[in-house]
């Protein structure tokens, strides 16, 4: 399934807006989905009392009563993020910094992401309800010269929004990246997937090989902030994927 109506408890009129990033509460229905977040991205046409919610689990947009929906505020700026969720947009062709529906920390899906990173995959399945996820690495940043970030994605998702901020990434990469994955990729990303920061040497030094010199000399770039991201740079770091 790709749709779901979640019950609450009654409607209570409530203006949120496109990309407002919310919390479920007080379903009497579809209990699983409290305490989710997700972010605004319409209503549904047959139903003018709702919102539609996308969230990281599973293949789901929700349908959900203001009532039953929190306003989550989020620092945009503090750079201490390793870990994004990226949700897609409803509208098509999004492509503006500003626009882009991301979260990371405590208050999202990625609070309890794991520290050891043979675990990530699991963390997935068994927390997130991914079926196939799937690691493409290779992903650069537009002011890095070299690949520092990689996407999570989950093949088998059959969300009803197609995640075209993960497809631009994914078409970007060299050849010798795509061949490592040409066989697990779905035809068209689904759903939330995962911007993770994952350097060519250690994030102790924060700093990554940015290539040799014209005199054969090894060159290194400075990380900004040991390589993590705030919200806001994570979202520039999606904008340029489409440029």
């Amino acid at each position: 399934p790709v749709m779901a109506r979640a019950e609450g408890s009654g409607a209570v009129p409530a203006a949120f807006e496109t990309g407002s990033y919310v919390r479920i509460e007080g379903l009497q229905r579809g209990t699983e989905h409290n305490g989710r977040f997700g972010f605004v991205v319409g209503r549904p046409r047959d139903d003018s009392e709702r919102f539609s919610v996308v969230v990281a689990h599973h293949d789901v947009l929700l349908n959900v009563k203001p009532d039953n929906l929190v306003l989550e505020r989020q620092d945009r700026t503090s750079r201490r993020h390793e870990v994004v969720m990226v949700y897609p947009n409803a509208k098509s062709r999004v492509r503006e910094p500003d626009a882009m529906l991301v979260a990371a920390g405590q208050s999202s899906p990625l609070r309890g992401w794991p520290s050891d990173y043979t675990m990530e995959t699991r963390w997935l399945r068994e927390v997130l309800g991914w079926r196939d996820p799937v690691c493409v690495t290779g992903v650069r940043r537009g002011t890095m010269s070299k690949a520092d970030l990689v996407i999570y994605l989950d093949a088998a998702s059959e969300h009803r929004l197609v995640n075209e901020h993960a497809q631009a990434a994914i078409a970007k990469l060299p050849t010798f990246e795509l061949t490592k994955v040409k066989n697990e990729l779905p035809e068209k990303v689904r759903g939330a997937v995962i911007l993770m920061y994952s350097p060519t040497m250690g994030m102790s030094t924060g700093w990554i090989k940015a290539g040799d010199d014209t005199n054969g000399h090894l060159n290194f770039q400075k990380q900004p902030n040991a390589g993590k991201m705030s919200l806001d740079d994570a979202a520039v770091a999606v904008a340029d994927q489409h440029r």
